[in-house]
């Protein structure tokens, strides 16, 4: 075989490789905000958020968990 047909195919099989790869993420991101979609703020889940952290001695507000929600929507 010659180098310049090894070269073709080398190329082929990268450019096949990366539009799977490609495909595969777009694929991830889609699911991520499709469930990220149906996120919304709730009061029941700042309480607990702000008991985790008190008990744990983490930094937590509310701000956080809606900057957070409104990170995953995008």
């Amino acid at each position: 075989m010659k180098n310049d047909d090894k070269h073709w195919i080398r190329e082929k099989l990268q450019e096949a490789f990366l539009t799977a790869v490609r495909s595969c993420l777009n694929d991830e991101k889609a699911a991520a905000k499709a469930a990220a979609s149906c996120l919304q703020f709730s009061a029941e889940q700042h309480a607990c958020l702000a008991r985790l952290s008190g008990t744990l001695g983490l930094p937590y507000s509310r701000q956080q968990l809606e900057h957070k929600i409104d990170y995953l929507r995008k």
